[in-house]
């Protein structure tokens, strides 16, 4: 085997197959370099990706911050309906529904969601 491999690569050497091996070299480089340009380009598009990951997953966080400050700031009032009758819509919008201060809230806690819903805006506007 050793002396067939030996006459394979003086072959080679000779010129009987070398041009066939160069081909076949050149083509390895060749799709060796192809490979390497594609997996840069994979690399660049999932470092978009995650990007674009962190920018969804920044603007869920505002939001879920915006609705807990809008909850905290609309849960000091009470709807009352004015009419039981059942034909009619309870939040119509005429003077069927009336929006009450919650008399638990002190003036303290209204202080403190104005200030909170100020922060708020400062925040996002910045």
């Amino acid at each position: 085997m050793k002396h067939r491999g030996g006459k394979s690569i003086s072959f080679i050497s000779s010129g009987i197959y070398q041009d066939e091996v160069i081909q076949a070299i050149e083509s390895i480089a060749s799709i060796s370099e192809e490979n390497s340009a594609a997996i840069e380009e994979v690399s660049a598009s999932a470092q978009e990706m995650s990007s674009q990951v962190q920018e969804v997953t920044n603007s869920a966080q505002s939001l879920a911050e915006m609705a807990s400050t809008l909850r905290q700031v609309i849960s000091h009032f009470n709807l009352e309906a004015a009419t039981t009758d059942i034909n009619k819509p309870a939040l119509a919008p005429s003077t069927s529904a009336k929006i009450k201060p919650d008399p638990q809230v002190t003036s303290t806690d209204r202080k403190a969601n104005r200030k909170a819903m100020d922060d708020y805006k400062e925040k996002v506007t910045t």
